[in-house]
């Protein structure tokens, strides 16, 4: 979107604000500054910490109005107090991009799906060898021939912490058919931007800011979403056809990028500090927690045990009991 702006409207004064984590295999402060190099924008960047998050904790919270899916959210709503506290009242936002032109790597499945279901095998061979020179992964091949279909039909599974009873009455029984365009459709409109989309609003809204999102300008979903599947996935390459049109604008390093990182933080470490581990401990053996009706405590306690000893990573189940 910066790119595109100054491309447009060469004299503009743009100031950027993002997250980053130094250090980190999430920092992307490498392609920040591909951009700065490109625009000359003025650049702003916070680094959230566990600290932070412990002392924002329950404002975030209070924001949001309702439990929230990771930390993720919290990098966001530091990145708008920053926006803030520079005077800035309206910003621009991507959300939408990947839903729409089919950014992330797990559409590789539906894609693929969808060339098999429709005889397309032969364009589905040539494919999967350019998927496979980018990625070396041979996933979307034993997904296939498993069961076609099952990225779409089958129930979401029960995490381990959760009774079954409890599941089984509140678990959904959504189901979408089988193309990438009906998989795109779901995450637009039920699986993630809405959910995207009131957690931008609230932390948005917390700090005085107005969000408006490019991407999901009605006009522009409408003439896209049911582009063809073979423009936006096309020799491994996700997002193809949106590649295609940025070229000489976008800095080839971020065009040409096949990893996808998306909005990450260090989650897992961030859990494992000194203050998140002790109010974790806390949280588990108080009794509000072991009377919930909807967890099996003792196994709480006893995959919580592992976690600390590095046993096991469920970093975002451990965030679940505390939020």
């Amino acid at each position: 979107i910066v790119c595109i702006i100054k491309n447009i409207s060469p004299n503009s004064k743009i100031k950027t604000f993002s997250a980053v984590f130094p250090g980190k295999n999430i920092d992307e402060t490498k392609y920040i500054n591909e951009v700065i190099k490109r625009t000359n924008v003025i650049s702003f960047l916070t680094t959230p910490t566990p600290t932070m998050l412990f002392q924002d904790l329950n404002d975030v919270i209070k924001t949001q109005e309702e439990p929230f899916l990771g930390t993720s959210i919290y990098a966001q709503y530091s990145v708008m107090k920053l926006a803030h506290k520079n005077n800035m009242k309206v910003l621009l936002d991507g959300q939408g991009g990947d839903e729409i032109f089919a950014g992330y790597p797990s559409y590789i499945n539906p894609y693929f799906l969808e060339l098999f279901m429709n005889f397309k095998w032969r364009f589905l061979v040539s494919q999967f060898k350019w998927y496979f020179r980018t990625y070396r992964n041979m996933s979307p091949i034993f997904f296939i021939l498993s069961r076609p279909g099952r990225f779409f039909l089958k129930n979401k599974s029960k995490p381990f912490w959760i009774k079954k009873s409890f599941f089984q009455s509140y678990s959904s029984s959504k189901k979408f058919k089988n193309s990438l365009s009906q998989r795109l459709i779901q995450d637009l409109t039920y699986s993630t931007i809405p959910s995207y989309l009131r957690y931008e609003d609230k932390n948005a809204m917390r700090w005085s800011i107005e969000t408006r999102l490019p991407f999901l300008d009605h006009e522009f979903v409408e003439k896209t979403i049911f582009l063809p599947a073979e423009y936006k996935i096309r020799n491994g390459i996700t997002k193809y056809i949106f590649r295609k049109a940025i070229k000489d604008i976008l800095p080839e390093k971020i065009r040409l990028r096949t990893d996808k990182i998306g909005f990450a933080t260090p989650m897992d470490a961030w859990l494992k500090s000194e203050l998140f581990i002790e109010l974790t401990d806390n949280l588990i053996d108080s009794d509000a927690f072991k009377e919930r009706i909807y967890w099996d405590w003792k196994k709480v306690k006893k995959e919580f045990e592992k976690y600390k000893n590095n046993e096991k990573n469920i970093s975002l189940d451990v965030w679940k009991w505390i939020i």
